[in-house]
């Protein structure tokens, strides 16, 4: 009967009719290496490592031309330690700045609320029905308004209230305008000499043009210090 080996194919072993039909497999080969890796029980690996009693010690005792082939990945599932405590806070103090500052206005544009302006309050009134009437309440009267807020805003320290809140609001707006700017200009400064140099020089402007938007006496100069502010800040987020 002629050989049906052919191409590296062989009847399967457990065909009954392999030897009348064309069942057939491919033989699988495996190279010395590859019967090398099979070959690596636990038994054996723990008997080439030299340990004693089947007691696999920790990862991180094991030298690395030790390991066996397995265990060779990701780092060996790094332990935290005091490096990434350190890694944290200086990435905490990365975020702060910027997160802080895009968010602030977000509440630094609460409007504060007129409920009083004298002896005259406004209790059950709405705030667009306050604010139509107010001037002309305070030309005839000469009547300082009360107003109250949940927590500070630049309304409320600047006293801006009614109409003045829509100065307050194109003041965001004009500020963000720096974050677009800074953005894909702070990009391609990143690519040209590091991100880690323009990352830290960002951080300090921010931080010092923040210290003096805090103190600025009007709108007007409040709005140019974030614009420039929020400039550095779009570098931060590249």
């Amino acid at each position: 009967m002629p050989d049906i080996r052919s191409n590296g194919l062989t009847p399967h072993p457990y065909d009954a009719e392999a030897t009348t039909t064309t069942t057939i497999r491919r033989e699988s080969v495996v190279t010395p290496d590859e019967a090398e890796i099979i070959a690596e029980t636990p038994e054996q690996i723990i008997e080439a490592m030299g340990m004693e009693d089947d007691v696999i010690p920790p990862i991180d005792t094991i030298p690395s031309d030790q390991k066996p082939k397995s265990l060779q990945n990701y780092g060996d599932f790094i332990k935290f330690g005091w490096y990434i405590a350190f890694f944290m806070i200086m990435y905490e103090s990365l975020m702060l700045p910027q997160v802080g500052m895009m968010t602030f206005m977000v509440y630094g544009a609460y409007s504060p609320q007129v409920t009083a302006c004298g002896n005259q309050t406004f209790e059950g009134m709405t705030q667009r029905d306050v604010c139509a009437g107010l001037d002309k309440i305070m030309n005839k009267t000469g009547c300082i308004p009360t107003v109250v807020t949940q927590f500070e805003s630049v309304g409320h320290e600047m006293g801006l209230y009614c109409s003045g809140t829509q100065q307050v609001k194109r003041s965001v707006s004009i500020q963000m305008v720096g974050v677009f700017l800074g953005a894909p200009i702070f990009g391609q400064l990143s690519d040209s000499f590091g991100r880690r140099r323009v990352i830290q020089v960002c951080c300090v402007i921010v931080c010092i043009l923040g210290f003096f938007a805090a103190r600025a006496p009007t709108l007007d100069t409040f709005t140019i210090i974030q614009l420039f502010n929020m400039f550095f800040v779009g570098g931060m987020n590249t």
